[in-house]
């Protein structure tokens, strides 16, 4: 599986009009966090702000095609 490309996720929803501070908000993170996966700096989230991420990516309408996947893989553990 590829990964994920988070700078990429970050831009669309901005595109979607969501600022970087309500993107920080809405997943639980801060700023910081957000500017840092924009930029790079930060490859891998910690696992919760990437879930939050990706539900919040579906929820804005942007195609993230290995959410599902991620999500079930995370579920699957969770019920461990």
């Amino acid at each position: 599986m590829e990964p994920i490309n988070w700078p990429n996720i970050i831009r669309a929803l901005t595109a979607t009009g969501l600022t970087q501070p309500k993107i920080a908000e809405r997943c639980r993170c801060g700023q910081s966090t957000v500017s840092d996966l924009l930029k790079g700096a930060t490859r891998d989230p910690r696992t919760t702000t990437g879930l939050l991420l990706l539900a919040l990516a579906r929820e804005c309408g942007v195609s993230v095609p290995a959410a599902e996947l991620i999500a079930g893989k995370q579920e699957a553990r969770d019920a461990a």
